[in-house]
């Protein structure tokens, strides 16, 4: 359970909601922290994730000098992953109620082990796909130049405007 993470200058952060935070994600990225949807949809999006990243560490930013700017353009790779994960402990962390605290970190989990099973899965079959789509690719190939050489000779065959080739511009011999 990350509930901290450390950008690519190196700066470790704590994403923390507290009911002022809540407030102003609802007011700022229409996001409802009772809402597990509106939480979804708001992770989805990366401008949006960036933006509630940045209200849950604004205080501590200000205090190191970090504009939220600058706290973008730090976060890339794993730093975003890592970022993610602790901001979903912190909506985790903000529910008063344990139950629902309890719900939802074992909803965190449940998303973490089936992204981890989809990319174990992407792995184990990407050499399958990859032969797949270089066969594909091959037949792609050998159809587009058995279509070429089909209008190449038929060109041959037929003359335009009704005339021969021959050795000199105007068709003689």
């Amino acid at each position: 359970m990350q509930r901290t993470f450390t950008d690519t200058e190196g700066r470790k952060w704590a994403p923390r909601i507290s009911l002022y935070t809540a407030g102003r994600m609802k007011r700022q990225c229409s996001i409802n922290l009772e809402d597990i949807d509106s939480i979804n949809e708001a992770i989805q999006d990366p401008m949006t994730r960036l933006d509630l990243l940045f209200l849950t560490i604004e205080d501590e930013a200000i205090r190191r000098n970090v504009s939220s700017e600058d706290f973008g353009k730090s976060l890339s790779g794993d730093s975003v992953k890592d970022a993610t994960e602790a901001l979903l402990y912190g909506i985790a962390d903000f529910f008063e109620d344990p139950k629902k605290r309890t719900a939802f970190t074992n909803l965190i989990e449940a998303m973490k082990e089936e992204a981890d099973k989809n990319v174990d899965y992407m792995i184990e079959k990407a050499p399958m796909i990859k032969k797949a789509i270089q066969k594909a690719g091959d037949t792609f190939r050998k159809e587009l130049d058995k279509n070429l050489t089909e209008q190449i000779e038929g060109q041959k065959k037929s003359p335009a405007s009704g005339k021969t080739s021959g050795n000199t511009p105007d068709g003689s011999a």
